[in-house]
């Protein structure tokens, strides 16, 4: 029989792979300040924890129920000053509490606050002095042992067993009830009856805190792991009690077990009283202790509850504490006796190498509580190590060194100021290895003999931090701004040909670092803008992106360094406060995941180590985390979203968190929750949480209100939304949540609808239609005399209206006789000048004949009389000869120009043929420009002018009416004078008057232009200045029929346009447009037409 037993132990045992968790977990705790509150009073001590189906944490708090949903705590109504209270939850998710004089379960009030609901009334007071000693659940009963006997609820009624001897504890087991009859021991509760199990007699004597199941077998299907308080640990297989000796022995020695539960990883985690959570085997072999070194706030923890993400809850004697155990993450930091920045990291058998900022160190990785040692004398920089088998190389700030039997050997030359950096073994000759400094790069051998120094590797001239060999065996060196490629026969290593790559600048100043990684046996270079490689352009070598691992490490957006390749052949690399593995895929795409480390904390990765084991070492400035593929765990499992707190304008609260659902609190909304809120209430907050535990500060919500938002909002860490100023219609609040691994919950609701303002309700309506009604009656009545009014008044208006026309057309009547009046002194003063100028025409005909007589008279006293006087009065009669010759030369000049002056005037004033005659334009334009300015100037004297002409010599004679074109010529000359006048006259700085006349002929045309630099033409009446009498000048100097006659005489007298362009207060210009036929081409088309024939 005892042989029977061992082999069936052995079996049972062998039946489970545990594995190893070296590190600390990720734990959370909460010391009793965290849940303290000035509503409440609450103890430090906790003896259980419960969640519901919503993800709401219950923790029995000495002084009561806790109700906490990530980032509030609440106190149960109905809890107060009832401490201890055992949990159970029902297959309904109903949570059913029992304290030492009470049993219930918890439901929302009226305003969905959770309270205690008494279930005692329906005993009827027949057990006086109730005290519930352990609470079951099993389906939707919920069974109680108060010692003496054992009660269940049904949701209806109780049922109740006795026993002679009392009960113990109960526990619900494969959906069976068990229980301890201190008589009969361990009993199953078959066909409504309690039968006692084989070989459990003496079970009276254990006070037994946890009953796990073990597989079934042959003989039995009740066998189980169990912990008592006092006594240890057993196994009770095949009707048999079997003490289990802890290993180590001392591990658990004069231990107290308060509860147990198994976890996912086929470990059993321990509640004890002074060792904290311990994690023992089936064979009672202790795997792991976590206590207030790994971060408890007590190591007296008083029950363990797994929630619904695997987390581990501890209630403790001060405090409570969540475990992410069994987890694949756990981290190994200061308080294992790591010092510094971790740089580099080696895992051999069962020791763990860390090279640190401060020196080496070395810890065993299955000690329960992992411990580094430092090995002295390094007291430097170790930035990498590389296993030799039976030694270890290497590399620290001041030399390589081997280390071998716990003795350092230094293999580099003696210390001369070079910082050595990296060393890497040679794949094509196993004794050599590639050392990188800040001196370049070194060559160091080993043999039968020892190690030896080979010397530097000629033409790398750069330090050397990164090393990499591709499958070719040819090596790469790097640093942040050089790469150099040595390829050549081992034996030829030392004068090998160096080809050097040196980025630009701005390309080495951008990338910030060139990390050589051999991946797949092709060299990549981990960046600060992802990964690069040397790529062939033409004949030339490029460093440029590669996409070999994907587009989001080849756009220059995230960096990507410490490239490792585990023995999956998966990448490992960090960028940005994040490291996973690149998965690659059939088609040749690779996807990064970074989930399984996303509850690292923020910090800068420096190396990543992958073991023969498949295990993950993750350097950092925190110390050492590590990861382990093979420990499960699922990233999918969604958080719930619940709403905590609705408030309506100041602080009214109409929502408490819990909606309630046949019974138990639940995430849907319930009718009584469905408001409708009166328009005055002007706002609308509400407050949410997740039921994630897992990383809460990490949570994301996101959140709308339909009938107002359109998209949902950003990603936020905000757990409130308040809305204000929201219209009359029907509302839903949504939110959702996303977890620390990317995991989205679905959206919880909240309905409502707000009400229209008092004065958009139905009756008020009404009231506006009564009041219409009546408003119609009286306007109707009104409108009448109102109307009758209007129409006397239309009638003296257009009276009114018509004597102001007649008014007006008597003023423009008189404006236009006046207008008559001065053209007609016009003409008038016209034939007046003919007159004139025809009467000085003859005296002036005599002053120039004489003047001509003079000369020849002057001529010939010269040539002979002048010769016969004496000498000495010839002198004086030659001067006075001289004066007299040039007098009469001035009296000639002047004679002609007013001749040249009459006849122009004559001209001017004489009436036009209306024939057209072949004209030299150039003699027009200069002629009437001299007649205009002469003018201006006899009213001016002071008054000075830049004449600028720019005339085209090869313009041919133009048919024109030349008396009509030179009016038009002359009303713009004087609009010219008068523009540049007028700004001379204001005074402007440093403005010299310019009149400029351009002609030229193109595309068949003929243009004169006319350019003043005067006062400009404002926006507004430029499309006027060509109507009958609209004139800019003054009364008296205009009258505004000079450019409407121009207009006329261009556009209909010769078929050609008139334009202007301007700036206001800058310049003029005017352009005469004709038709251009020269005179030869048209005396050419003359006479080359046929005759006609006489009849």
């Amino acid at each position: 029989m005892f042989k029977y037993l061992l082999v069936t132990v052995t079996f049972l045992i062998g039946s489970f792979s545990l594995l190893a968790q070296t590190g600390d977990p990720f734990i959370q705790s909460f010391p009793p300040a965290a849940y303290q509150n000035n509503a409440y009073i609450s103890s430090p001590q906790n003896w259980g924890v419960m969640q519901d189906n919503r993800g709401i944490l219950y923790v029995s708090n000495t002084s009561g129920v806790l109700e906490y949903d990530g980032i509030t705590w609440r106190l149960v109504q109905g809890t107060g000053y009832e401490g201890r209270f055992q949990f159970a939850k029902n297959s309904e998710g109903r949570v059913f509490v029992g304290s030492t004089n009470n049993f219930g379960y918890l439901a929302p009030d009226t305003l969905g606050n959770m309270r205690f609901v008494s279930l005692l009334p329906h005993l009827q007071g027949k057990y006086p002095g109730l005290k519930v000693v352990k609470l079951a659940a099993l389906g939707r009963d919920v069974y109680f042992s108060n010692g003496e006997r054992i009660f269940r609820w049904s949701g209806r009624h109780f049922k109740a067993w006795g026993s002679k001897a009392g009960f113990g504890r109960i526990f619900t087991v494969r959906n069976q009830l068990y229980a301890l009859d201190k008589e009969k021991g361990l009993c199953v509760l078959e066909n409504e009856q309690f039968k006692a199990l084989p070989g459990t007699e003496g079970f009276d004597t254990l006070n037994v805190t946890a009953l796990l199941p073990l597989p079934a077998s042959k003989a039995s299907r009740h066998n189980f792991f169990m912990a008592t308080f006092e006594q240890g640990l057993f196994l009770y297989k095949d009707h048999i009690l079997h003490k289990l000796a802890p290993r180590p022995a001392d591990a658990l020695e004069q231990e107290y077990f308060m509860h147990g539960i198994a976890l996912a990883d086929g470990t059993i985690a321990l509640a004890t009283i002074t060792r904290g959570v311990v994690i023992v085997n089936y064979k009672g072999e202790v795997k792991k202790i976590i206590n207030k070194e790994s971060g408890l706030n007590d190591n007296a923890v008083l029950h363990l509850y797994q929630d619904q993400e695997g987390g581990l809850w501890a209630s403790l004697n001060k405090g409570v504490s969540r475990i992410s155990y069994p987890s694949p993450v756990s981290y190994l930091g200061e308080a294992t006796g790591l010092d510094g920045i971790v740089l580099s990291i080696l895992k051999k058998d069962k020791l763990l190498y860390a090279g640190t900022s401060s020196g080496l160190y070395v810890a065993t990785e299955d000690a329960l509580t992992p411990t580094f040692e430092e090995i002295t004398p390094l007291q430097n920089e170790v930035w990498k190590l590389l296993d030799l088998g039976d030694a270890l190389l290497v590399v620290s700030t001041p030399g390589v060194y081997v280390l071998a039997k716990g003795a350092l050997q230094r293999v580099s030359p003696p210390e001369n100021g070079t910082v050595y950096k990296t060393i890497l073994r040679s794949r094509r000759d196993s004794s050599r290895f590639f050392v990188g400094s800040s001196d370049g790069l070194a060559v160091l051998t080993h043999q039968e003999d020892g190690w030896k120094w080979e010397g530097k590797v000629k033409g790398v001239a750069h330090r050397v931090i990164w090393l990499a060999e591709d499958k070719a065996g040819t090596l790469w060196a790097s640093c942040e701004d050089n790469i150099s490629a040595i390829k050549a026969s081992p034996a030829a290593i030392m004068q090998a040909p160096v080809f050097n790559y040196k980025p630009s600048a701005q390309l080495a100043q951008r990338l910030r670092r060139l990390e050589a990684h051999s991946i797949n046996g092709k060299v990549y270079f981990g960046t600060s803008e992802g990964i690069y490689s040397l790529q062939q352009r033409g004949s030339r070598l490029l460093l440029a992106p590669d996409s070999t691992f994907g587009v989001s490490f080849a756009n220059d957006t995230r960096e990507a360094i410490n490239l490792t390749e585990d023995r999956h052949k998966r990448i490992w690399l960090s960028s940005e406060f994040k490291t996973g593995p690149l998965h690659g895929h059939p088609d040749n795409t690779y996807t990064w995941d970074t989930i399984p480390l996303s509850r690292m904390p923020q910090v800068d990765v420096w190396t990543i180590h992958t073991d023969p084991k498949g295990v993950v070492w993750l350097g950092t400035t925190e110390g050492i985390f590590r990861y382990d593929s093979r420990v499960s765990k699922n990233y999918d499992t969604r958080p719930h979203t619940v709403l905590r707190k609705v408030k309506l304008s100041g602080d009214s609260t109409v929502f408490l968190g819990a909606f309630a659902g046949g019974g138990a609190p639940c995430l849907t909304q319930s009718p009584r929750f469905r408001f409708t809120l009166p328009h005055e209430v002007s706002s609308i907050s509400f407050e949410f949480a997740a039921t994630s535990y897992e990383a809460p500060t990490q949570l994301l919500y996101s959140y709308k209100l339909e009938g107002e938002d359109k998209d949902w909002s950003h990603w936020t860490t905000e757990t409130k939304k308040e809305y204000t100023g929201l219209d009359e219609g029907n509302y839903v609040f949504r939110v959702k949540a996303k977890n620390v691994y990317g995991a989205e919950s679905l959206a919880s609701t909240f309905s409502f609808s707000s009400l229209p303002p008092l004065y958009r309700t139905w009756w008020a309506y009404a009231f506006y239609g009564l009041c219409l009604i009546a408003g119609i009656v009286a306007v109707d009545r009104y409108q009448r005399r109102r109307l009758l009014y209007r129409e006397r008044k239309k009638a003296r208006e257009r009276e009114l209206e018509q004597a102001r026309e007649i008014e007006k057309a008597y003023h423009e009547l008189q404006q236009t006789q006046n207008r008559l009046v001065q053209k007609e002194k016009m003409a008038s003063l016209g034939e007046l000048t003919a007159g004139i100028a025809h009467e000085i025409q003859n005296p002036l005909n005599f002053v120039n004949n004489f003047s001509e007589l003079s000369f020849g008279l002057v001529e010939e006293l010269w040539a002979g009389p002048l010769l016969q006087l004496p000498p000495e009065t010839r002198a004086e009669t030659a001067e006075i000869l001289e004066s007299l010759h040039q007098n009469l030369q001035k009296i000639h000049h002047h004679g002609r120009r007013a001749d040249a002056i009459v006849k122009n005037m004559l001209q001017h004033s004489r009436a036009s043929s209306g024939q057209r005659e072949w004209t030299n334009l150039n003699a027009l334009v200069e002629e009437y420009l001299r007649l205009a300015y002469i003018a201006v100037k006899g009213k001016d004297k002071h008054f000075e002018c830049l004449l600028d002409t720019h005339l085209d010599l090869q313009l041919e004679k133009v048919e024109v009416m030349p008396q009509e074109m030179g009016q038009v010529l002359l009303n713009l000359y004087n609009n010219a004078f008068y523009s540049v006048q007028q700004k001379q006259r204001q005074g402007v700085a440093d403005y010299a008057p310019r009149v400029m006349v351009t002609t030229g002929s193109q595309n068949g045309k003929v243009e004169i232009r006319v350019w003043d630099n005067g006062t400009g033409i404002p926006p507004h009446v430029q499309g006027k200045i060509f109507q009958p009498f609209f004139t800019t000048k003054p009364s008296g100097q205009g009258t505004g029929l000079g450019l409407s006659l121009s207009y006329d005489i261009v556009t209909k007298g010769h078929g050609g346009e008139l334009s202007v362009t301007t700036e206001a207060g800058e310049w003029t210009e005017f352009v005469v447009t004709l038709p251009y036929v020269p005179e030869s081409t048209a005396l050419t088309k003359t006479s080359t037409a046929p005759a006609t024939a006489l009849p």
